[in-house]
């Protein structure tokens, strides 16, 4: 058995033999060749070097021998203590002199190289200095065994600098191209920088060895004890001078600790959200990328709807009725109205009025979640085709509305939804879903919620989806709903509804009730009109006209308005009599809709050319039918389909010139989109009918002509004498084909009816994936879109049978070759699901007209694939995209892996449907068929599959989801041999469910296998960072990675963001371990690689000042602030920096990096002045949302580095502009931004005032600040703002403390009275989960408005669990007692004796909010404010915070602040249900006092702030769910 001895110097051998791995990888040379053998040698051979310089050289080389030498002696003592201080020098230090000399014999032909070997050993030679055991080598006879190991740790770190160095000065062809940007040898992330440090961490951790070995030593003399005091001075000396600098060195560690924990558990929360949201579409067959938001359309009409549209709706009474929640109102109201009555815009009122009523409502008022659906929405990619399903497809997206909204109800229909089938609403009526979804079975209805479903265009349904939707929705029992829908008329015939149940309805007519909203849209028209804007008597005597009596001509309708205005301006730019423009204004100068549309097509049917026509009735089929709006660009490729030859005139110009009247481009994302000019014309043109014209073939098609002549009871020759006249006819006459109406019946139309329209646009997308080339611009749209038009085209009933048969046809050769479709395959397609909805395809390929004519082959083909289960018609397709998954690296193993399972689960809810007829033959298809799914359920399965539904199939865990699919793929992909690639992407597959053992096994079994690519070595390290938390060996295998990686000589774009984030991903494991100085390297590469993303500029930047690295964070900022922008005139990199985080979530934690780095520099001007600039560029891109979130910053770096007097008031006037427009936003983030800014404002105004307390003057003049900030934000915050964050609860409880510190303590409980009532109503309400927080409520107002030892009481009710859960039973009346006792008497605290060690730690739930990183428990205290709304300290950071030392922008250190003690020892104090209260503060604790029931304290509350109890009585002795 090995000696401890023996396994210690083992170990240091394997340190030195991948010392010599490293340095031979790194320079091609083996270190154990002998070379040198002594100091004496080394110094020899240096000599023999310098001598056989040049003159020039020579002097260099004369300047760099003392350095060398002083190392070289330096190493010779090292390779003393490694050799337990033996006279003779053994091996490494030999390699040390042997890696000096390859170093040496570098053909050294610039003067740069010296200076770069001075450079590198004068830093040697200076950390030799530092080395104490130099100094003291005689105090030591043997050599502690952790002082032997440091040092061969420092010989090591020697071996790789050298190497580094030999890599680096000698480089190779190719990387003298990529250094060539390089300035020096230590300018950039080389990596010497990173030994470096490494070489003086060894050194500093060598010299407190040896420090603990000299006291041991000293302590044997006398001597030895008076040096040892010596040295305890110097170093008490030492401490005292740096012990400041050591303690914001630790604050700042827990500054990003704290960031990264919070971080951590916000996306863990929004995670687990997203994941149920994420079943909820699956379960509902909503595919998450095309479902675009459903409040698209009235999120567009907001910006233009007009301030108080829809105000006269509050007084009718039937709304008001309808509105009341707590009403017995119809669950139902009509808003009916004529296209153009502004029904739309009043349902987008409605739902800004409502969440605005939520965001100040009032004590014990409901919460309101609004859902809505519009079936006029022009977002054309949410259209599932016109199958009488698009009110399931409604109600569907309207309950995923209502799940991102309440986590509550996600978390109940996620659960309701988990056994349920695939397909399981597939054949739902609307009636089903609505018992389903609304609310889900097991959720009760809570008083406190409301659900509010708003539907924009009903009639545009069929009337009998129509009639089952309005029934369904009058069948909702729950009492928390309400639901408005806006119809064009309410006419039972239309709505296929009885008169009776529509008296039943509350409707109301918008036109008989809009006069307001009109006369505001006809003065906003007025003042849009230059020419109707002016102060000219004529002007104004026409505009008052206009304003009296244009809204009786428009009788509520706004296209009445804005045609009679249009007429007006005309005419008066046209300098027209003034009685003839005022006669203007009459409803003869009406024009009908519809018949404006039918002038306008024929108009471009007069003025346009037939070539022009074809054009522009292929741009309006796309426009009109297609699933997307079109770009130009692709619009010119949709053409190019049709005509076959490129125009000669640009498209774009043709748009704005030509068809302006019809259609027009709008600028999205980089590109110009076409859309309809309006509505009017697409109704036209969808109510046009198929000519018969119309039936012949497409233009874009190939011209067939055939004729055949038939005899029948015919002689000879009469046939012969037939056919010479016909030839002779032909030869000399030529065939006559004129009619009387040629030109008439040859004349191009403009012509885009639906049978043509989906017929164009099905045969252009069975084109696309037919074309033996990719079509870049339109094969995406083709294979997402196909199913769409299949469907639409299925319902024609004018397509003829020729065209069914050609549509058959290229359908089954799609089908029957993936290899076509993988051509134009993508990750939207694989996410999408598009074609596993298989209904459409079968019932093109069951048609038994259009499949009669098929080849034999089709028809084999064809038999088998739909007599049995229909998703054998995608089997071909799934076998090529399964091997995607398992075979090539294209789309990402969780993707593919989810199609394929998908697939089978379909397949699998397939097998129980009854099998339908063969096609075409009578064999063993349906029998084979079955076979063809063999393992998508085993054979024990079958003999009871009946008996089972789709849920219980589908309880397989993700395990059992993935070993199915393997097996499945396995047999139809016929993949043979498992190479390191197919275990690579199953790995991957695991890992991405979260299955990391067997993630990593599979990873492990790629590695061992030939050829692992560098996915593999990723992955694996992914799996031990996941599986066992171990980061060394995750580092292992993420190095391998990143150097197989980096020997490539090209990457490609993906590759290349692979290295970045593996970089980044590398950096955040090195600084888990403390090696901050590896992960800054890290760092380093992935901003070479990447130098415009800034997410690893940030990370560095954060590292810097985390490590007390501020000198090379702010060399940094000042490089990036020195370098200009290569993507934005005018600004720098580091304005370029600030421009990408203004795009990101929070960016102020972002920027407090930067703050800390800069501290007092002057360098902080140019911060300043960069931020200037950056929001000017901001200004002039019109990105309102960035440009709130760079103002909060802004403000902030002003109230900290400001040098001017006014810099705090500068920074307000930030601040308030980053609010006023923040309140206006629709972005989350700039919306939570404008909300800090006005926390900002409030306590600088807040600091002022108390200052000034005394001071009567400038305490009115802060007074009214803080008033003026309040009416301000209630004013804004009613003021139909599509986000409304500014929730006044925050700064009522700040408002409540002034007046409490101002003595009128009235006042401020009168302020605060509405939140007090809202937090008892959530502990008088049937739901114990919400009582935390109902404590927690209460807590804040209390404290803020100076009741602090109630505020205390409440606090402790907060937690911990044991108060809700069973397991504080025991705590009630045995040990309470006792400890309730030692309250009363002496008022100590005994933190953690009678808790279990697993209680102890459990998590509190709130967070310093120093952003210390401190994992707080229920045995902490903590300081919270009595001035801002929840926030927090511990001890650490609350003394930083009074000291003005926290770096955190927050609170400030003139507030109140009130000590809560350890939840857990109250709770030992008390019992379950019961809470101490009364007493006294002594040094701001409490003394003394009683314990009472919970209830009676509650009642005692009620009673102070003369807050009635609730009708419902609970009893003293009630349990805890009483609470």
């Amino acid at each position: 058995m090995a000696t401890s001895t023996e396994e210690n110097e083992l170990n240091l051998t394997q340190m030195w033999e991948q010392a010599q791995i490293r340095f031979e990888q790194k320079t091609k040379k083996s270190l154990k060749r002998t070379k040198i053998r002594n100091l004496d040698e080394a110094i020899e051979l240096l000599n023999q070097k310098l001598e056989a310089q040049d003159s020039e050289t020579n002097s260099k080389w004369h300047q760099v021998k003392a350095s060398v030498t002083n190392v070289l002696k330096f190493i010779e003592l090292l390779g003393g203590i490694a050799a337990q201080g033996a006279s003779m020098v053994f091996g490494p230090a030999t390699m040390c002199f042997n890696a000096i000399q390859f170093l040496m014999d570098i053909p050294a032909k610039i003067s740069k190289f010296y200076d770069d070997i001075g450079q590198l050993f004068e830093e040697i030679s200076n950390f030799r200095m530092q080395f104490k055991i130099f100094h003291r080598m005689e105090q030591f006879t043997k050599i502690d065994l952790s002082l032997r190991k440091c040092t061969h740790q420092i010989m090591i770190a020697f071996v790789d600098i050298c190497a580094i160095s030999i890599d680096y000065l000698n480089p190779s062809k190719l990387k003298q191209f990529f250094n060539a940007t390089k300035i020096a040898l230590f300018d950039d992330d080389s990596g010497i920088h990173v030994k470096l440090e490494e070489f003086r961490r060894l050194i500093e951790y060598q010299s407190r060895i040896s420090d603990g070995l000299t006291l041991e030593s000293a302590l044997k003399s006398e001597t030895g004890i008076e040096q040892l005091k010596e040295s305890s001075k110097i170093s008490r000396q030492l401490i005292e001078e740096n012990s400041e600098e050591l303690r914001a060195t630790h604050d700042d560690v827990k500054d990003v600790k704290e960031v990264v924990t919070k971080e951590a558990k916000e996306r863990s929360s929004i995670n687990e959200h997203a994941e149920q949201i994420k079943r909820i579409h699956d379960k509902l067959d909503i595919a998450l990328d095309r479902d675009l938001d459903p409040e698209r359309e009235f999120k567009q009409i907001r910006p233009d709807r007009l301030p108080d549209t829809g105000e006269w709706l509050k007084e009718i009474d039937q709304y008001r009725h309808w509105i009341d929640l707590d009403s017995n109102a119809h669950v139902l109201l009509f808003l009916s109205g004529s296209n153009g009555s502004g029904k739309s815009n009043l349902l987008s009122a409605m739902i800004d009025e409502q969440r605005n009523m939520y965001s100040n409502r009032e004590a014990g008022s409901k919460r309101v979640v609004i859902s809505c659906f519009g079936f006029e929405r022009k977002d054309k990619s949410a259209r599932e085709g016109k199958n009488a399903r698009q009110s399931i497809h409604a109600l569907k997206l309207m309950a995923t509305q209502i799940a991102s909204q309440d986590i509550v109800y996600a978390k109940f229909l996620a659960m309701h939804l988990k056994n349920k089938g695939i397909s399981f609403s597939q054949e739902m009526t609307a009636n089903d879903l609505i018992q389903e979804l609304f609310l889900p079975p097991k959720m009760d209805s809570k008083p406190d919620m409301a659900y509010m479903l708003l539907l924009d265009g009903l009639d545009q349904l069929v009337p009998e989806e129509a009639s089952q939707l309005i029934n369904a929705l009058r069948s909702l029992k729950a009492s928390n709903f309400r639901v408005a829908v806006t119809v064009t008329n309410t006419n039972p015939e239309s709505l296929k509804v009885s008169q009776e149940e529509l008296d039943l309805i509350p409707t109301i007519r918008v036109e008989d009730h809009n006069e307001s909203d009109i006369k505001r849209y006809i003065e906003n028209k007025l003042n849009a009109y230059e020419d109707l804007n002016s102060e000219d008597p004529s002007i104004l005597r026409i505009a008052n006209h206009v304003r009296d009596k244009l809204p009786r001509v428009a009788s509520g309708n706004f296209d009445n308005v804005q045609q009679i205005i249009a007429k007006v301006q005309k005419a008066v730019s046209n300098d027209e009599d003034i009685a003839a423009i005022q006669g203007l204004v009459s409803k003869d100068q009406l024009e009908n809709k519809e018949l404006a549309a039918e002038r306008i097509v024929e108009e471009l049917n007069e003025s346009l050319n037939p070539q022009e026509i074809e054009q522009l009735n292929e741009l309006l089929i796309w426009t009109v039918y297609g699933c997307e709006y079109m770009s130009v660009d692709e619009m010119r490729a949709a053409l190019l389909l049709r005509t076959k030859r490129v125009p000669l005139q640009k498209l774009e110009n043709k748009i704005r010139e030509k068809y302006a009247k019809i259609v027009k481009t709008r600028p999205e994302d980089d590109q110009d989109v076409i859309y309809m000019r309006n509505d009017e014309i697409a109704e036209f043109l969808q109510r046009t009918q198929r000519s018969n014209k119309g039936r012949e073939s497409d233009v874009g098609s190939d011209p067939k002509i055939s004729m055949t002549i038939r005899f029948e009871n015919v002689r000879l020759s009469q046939a012969r004498r037939f056919v010479w006249k016909l030839n002779e006819k032909m030869t000399f006459d030529g065939l006559d084909f004129n009619a009387p109406n040629i030109e008439e019946e040859a004349r191009t139309m403009i012509d885009a009816n639906p049978a043509d329209a989906y017929l164009t646009l099905t045969r252009r997308c069975l084109a696309i994936l037919l074309d033996n080339q990719k079509n870049d611009a339109l094969g995406r749209y083709a294979i997402l879109y196909l199913p769409n038009h299949l469907q639409e085209l299925r319902e024609q009933v004018d397509i003829s049978l020729e065209e069914k048969i050609e549509i058959v046809d290229d359908l089954i050769s799609v089908l029957q070759s993936p290899d076509r479709i993988d051509r134009d395959l993508s990750d939207e397609y694989l996410k999408s699901r598009a074609w596993h909805n298989v209904e459409v395809f079968h019932a093109w390929l069951t048609d038994s007209e259009a499949t009669k004519t098929l080849k034999r082959r089709d028809r084999d083909w064809l038999s088998s694939v739909v007599s049995g289960n229909r998703m054998l018609i995608l089997e071909n397709i799934a076998t090529m995209i399964a091997r995607h998954w398992l075979c090539r690296t294209t789309w990402s193993p969780e993707d593919v892996y989810e199609w394929i399972n998908e697939f089978l689960d379909r397949a699998q809810a397939d097998q129980t449907r009854p099998q339908g007829p063969e096609i075409g033959q009578s064999g063993e298809a349906t029998k084979n068929s079955a076979e063809n799914f063999r393992g998508v359920e085993t054979e024990d399965a079958e003999s009871d599959s009946s008996r089972k539904s789709s849920g219980e199939k589908e309880s397989l865990n993700p395990t059992e989801r993935i070993q199915r699919a393997l097996e499945w793929a396995e047999q139809k992909a016929d993949i043979t041999g498992k190479n390191s690639l197919w275990y690579e992407r199953v790995g991957g597959t695991y890992l991405s469910a979260g299955i990391y053992d067997l993630s990593k096994e599979s990873f492990l079994e790629a590695k061992s296998l030939p050829n692992p690519s560098w996915r593999t070595f990723e992955g694996l390290a992914k799996a031990h960072s996941k599986s066992d938390k171990d980061k060394v060996l995750a580092l292992q295998e993420m190095e391998i990675a990143l150097a197989t990686l980096g020997a490539k000589q090209e990457l490609t774009k993906d590759e290349r963001a692979s290295l970045v984030v593996n970089l980044r991903m590398a950096a955040a494991w090195q600084c888990d371990l403390g090696n901050n100085a590896d992960a800054i390297h890290k760092l380093r590469e992935a901003i070479k690689f990447d130098s415009r993303t800034y997410q690893s500029h940030d990370m560095l930047l954060r590292l810097y000042v985390r490590t007390e690295r501020q000198p090379e964070a702010l060399d940094f900022l000042k490089h990036l602030g020195n370098q200009p922008a290569s993507n934005e005139e005018g600004l720098t990199d580091l304005g370029s920096m600030f421009l990408e985080y203004s795009s990101w979530y929070r960016p102020l934690s972002f920027f407090r990096a930067i703050f800390q780095a800069v501290q007092d520099d002057h360098w902080s001007a140019t911060i300043l002045e960069t931020l200037e600039n950056t929001l000017q560029v901001l200004k002039k891109q019109k990105a309102d949302d960035e440009i709130v979130k760079l103002l909060l910053c802004h403000g902030v770096a002003l109230a900290r580095y400001g040098t001017t007097e006014k810099g705090l008031e500068t920074a307000v006037s930030q601040w308030t502009k980053c609010y006023k427009l923040g309140i206006k936003s629709a972005d989350l983030s700039a919306a939570e931004s404008g909300r800090r800014a006005v926390d900002f404002i409030f306590n600088y105004h807040f600091t002022n005032a108390r200052a000034t307390l005394d001071a009567t003057d400038d305490l009115q003049i802060h007074s009214a600040k803080l008033e003026d900030l309040m009416n301000d934000i209630d004013a804004l915050s009613k003021d139909n703002n599509p986000v409304t964050l500014l929730n006044v609860d925050g700064l009522r409880f700040a408002h409540g403390s002034f007046y409490r510190l101002a003595g009128d303590k009235e006042k401020a409980k009168m302020l605060l009275l509405d939140q007090m009532k809202s937090g008892l109503d959530l502990l008088s309400d049937d739901d114990p989960e919400n009582d935390s927080w109902g404590y927690s409520h209460v807590a804040n107002v209390l404290a803020h408005a100076g009741d602090d030892l109630n505020a205390l009481s409440a606090w402790s009710l907060r937690g911990p669990s044991e108060r809700y859960t069973k397991g504080g039973e025991a705590m009630r009346d045995g040990s309470a007692s006792e400890s309730q006792e030692q309250f009363v008497n002496t008022g100590n605290h005994s933190h953690g004796l009678l808790a279990t060690e697993h209680a102890e730690a459990e998590y509190l739930g709130l967070s310093c909010d120093g952003q210390c990183g401190i994992r707080l428990t229920w045995s902490d205290s903590l300081w919270f404010c009595k001035v801002c709304e929840d926030v927090q300290f511990e001890d650490s950071c609350f003394t930083k915070l009074k000291k003005g030392t926290l770096q955190r922008f927050v609170c400030s250190a003139d507030h109140d602040f009130l000590r809560v003690p350890s939840w857990r020892d109250e709770f030992r104090a008390t019992g379950k249900d019961h809470v101490r209260v009364g007493g006294e503060f002594i040094d701001g604790q409490r003394v003394g006092g009683e314990v009472v029931h919970v209830n009676t304290w509650l009642d005692s509350i009620r009673k102070q702030w003369s807050i009635e109890k609730p009708a419902k009585e609970i009893s003293e002795n009630a349990g805890p769910e009483a609470f």
